[in-house]
């Protein structure tokens, strides 16, 4: 199937989380989440396409997130998933309600970090798609390292050197092809089905949400939003124990 995941089980409870990161990121950007919450759920960590230890694509419709929540569908199937919350962060929240809709009845409940969606794409953004998919043919792909978060000095506000570090762990044809399965979605979501309880929590300076995602949510009665003050989009990593312990809440309502 060509998906790297890490299937960690508690036999105290059979409600499954699973993870989903971010652009470049990889499975390991959840490491310390597992330590605040494998005590009460099996959690199921997932590399997507071309990121962390998933294989690299053949071909550039497999970015497309439509396709990449067909193969973990069918992977939470395989390994026989009944009871599941989804937790995504920034653009794998697209993702993660492709899988709802495929799973529903199945998903009891929804996390976004930083949702990345949007409405409308400029000139610049729709030229790349036009030629995303030539350029990525015969583009040499260059070694993938495992993107490691240690050497990141500074996760939320990051320097050119740790751009450049992250950059250098991702393999060009798989930037390029994330990219343009970024480009390729459907706009904002149409969330009219969603009834299961949603939980969003984005940084009060993150200027990836525009005004009119939030304004979608809000209008959501089963949605609960919490905003990081003084917050970008990166906090992931240096906000860990107070977002693990506003999951934990949420999930135990």
């Amino acid at each position: 199937m060509g998906i790297s995941y890490t299937h960690i089980k508690n036999n105290k409870n059979n409600h499954t989380l699973l993870f989903l990161h971010g652009f470049t990121g990889n499975s390991s950007v959840w490491e310390d989440y597992v330590e605040a919450l494998k005590d009460k759920f099996n959690i199921i960590l997932v590399d997507l396409a071309g990121h962390g230890k998933s294989e690299s694509p053949k071909t550039i419709d497999e970015y497309l997130f439509k396709n990449q929540a067909e193969k973990i569908v069918k992977l939470l199937d395989e390994l026989g998933i009944q009871s599941v919350s989804i937790i995504s962060y920034s653009f794998s929240c697209y993702i993660g309600l492709l899988i709802e809709e495929k799973m529903r009845g199945k998903v009891k409940n929804m996390v976004f970090i930083g949702p990345y969606f949007k409405a409308k794409f400029n000139l610049f953004e729709t030229s790349i798609l036009k030629s995303g998919k030539f350029i990525w043919r015969y583009l040499i792909p260059d070694k993938k390292y495992q993107l490691d978060y240690s050497k990141l000095k500074n996760y939320e506000n990051p320097s050119l050197s740790d751009t450049r570090y992250t950059l250098k762990c991702t393999n060009t044809k798989d930037l390029l092809g994330s990219i343009c399965s970024l480009l390729n979605n459907e706009g904002l979501p149409k969330l009219e089905h969603l009834k299961i309880p949603l939980l969003m929590i984005y940084g009060k300076n993150d200027k990836i949400i525009s005004p009119e995602i939030k304004s979608l949510f809000k209008q959501l009665k089963n949605a609960k939003i919490v905003v990081m003050e003084n917050k970008k989009h990166l906090f992931l990593k240096t906000e860990t124990s107070k977002i693990a312990k506003t999951i934990r809440t949420f999930l135990a309502k």
